[in-house]
């Protein structure tokens, strides 16, 4: 439902009643926006990354943070930021071809040309197995699940997962775009 003109300004109703944390007081408070904006500030791209992608990307961040106003935003916050993965892949791959070119082999493909060509490495992204067991698994494999269940017609509500999806494809993105000096030292130190 299209909000009231009245209530454009009104912070959406899901979130009257959370709370948010004040650092500086140690106490917990009423939730204000600009407790979404602190959630996604230090999710950024590095200066290495093209210029259009990072701006791109920080359309997703505004989107989560403009979800104070309409919930829902968190969910294409999330799609803006795997269009922006998909667009840093492309990159990657064919840095000469236009940036507005809507070809693309699809986000599973160039991921798994970024792995091929070493751009990527599961074991850079290694995490606990969610099956319980002692193994791990790569969030590159996450990444997948989480933009198709996104774009493919979905209801998504999940607005507090939002800060962690546009982390991982912050991270991805950096990592396509680390300069080769740092790319050894990255791996080694996967923090």
């Amino acid at each position: 439902m299209l909000k009231p003109a009245e209530a454009l300004l009104e912070c959406d109703p899901r979130f009257v009643g959370m709370e948010g944390y004040d650092p500086s007081s140690g106490q917990r408070r009423s939730m204000r926006m600009n407790d979404l904006r602190i959630l996604v500030a230090h999710v950024t791209l590095n200066e290495t990354v093209p210029l259009d992608i990072r701006e791109q990307f920080d359309i997703a961040r505004n989107a989560f943070v403009y979800s104070w106003f309409v919930y829902e935003f968190a969910s294409l916050a999330e799609k803006q930021g795997f269009a922006v993965l998909e667009m840093a892949l492309r990159r990657r791959a064919t840095p000469d071809e236009a940036s507005n070119n809507s070809k693309s082999p699809g986000l599973a493909r160039l991921l798994k040309k970024a792995r091929q060509l070493g751009w990527l490495r599961a074991e850079d992204f290694e995490m606990p197995s969610m099956t319980g067991s002692e193994q791990t698994m790569s969030r590159l494999d996450l990444l997948l699940d989480f933009r198709n269940h996104a774009m493919h017609g979905n209801v998504h509500l999940l607005p507090q997962e939002t800060p962690t999806v546009l982390g991982l494809c912050a991270e991805v993105i950096n990592a396509l775009f680390m300069p080769t000096a740092n790319a050894s030292a990255h791996r080694a130190d996967p923090a």
